[in-house]
């Protein structure tokens, strides 16, 4: 009977680990990114604050297109969370919505860009994200990330 009520506790820890919240996600309702960032992106992305609070209206980031192309992005949002070494898309609010619009990066130029966080997403958990962006030309599409941190 003793190894009964410790095996049902083990298994009952081990639940609670596997579903617990990691910097307020819960992982198990998370998809894992697929996307991967080059480790010299043609595209460059930094944030002009290192700490962003939770409730963050916008992420305000330089855009910098480091080659002599044209390149055109999406306003579309994708914010991706850290657990461990992996990467996961944190889920949009069910009323987020954005203008489709195309955006340049014009060749060998630096831009700034405030892309809406709170709107889309809500109060974010601390932790360390990144936002992802598609960024296209006449040879197909290469993406870039901004990373930062909420405090």
């Amino acid at each position: 009977m003793k190894y009964l009520h410790a095996f049902i506790l083990v298994a009952v820890l081990l639940l609670c680990v596997s579903c617990s919240p990691v910097e307020g996600w819960n992982m198990t309702e998370l998809e894992k990114s697929t996307i991967t960032i080059a480790d010299e992106p043609e595209i460059v992305m930094k944030p002009i604050d290192e700490y962003v609070a939770m409730e963050a209206e916008k992420l305000n980031v330089e855009i910098q297109n480091t080659t002599d192309k044209l390149y055109i992005f999406e306003y579309k949002p994708g914010l991706e969370v850290k657990y461990t070494t992996e990467w996961y898309i944190v889920p949009l609010k069910e009323e987020a919505m954005w203008i489709e619009i195309a955006l340049e990066a014009a060749p060998n130029s630096t831009t700034d860009q405030s892309f809406v966080l709170y709107d889309f997403y809500g109060t974010l958990p601390a932790g360390e994200y990144r936002y992802v962006k598609e960024f296209y030309n006449e040879s197909g599409k290469v993406y870039s990330a901004v990373y930062f941190k909420v405090k």
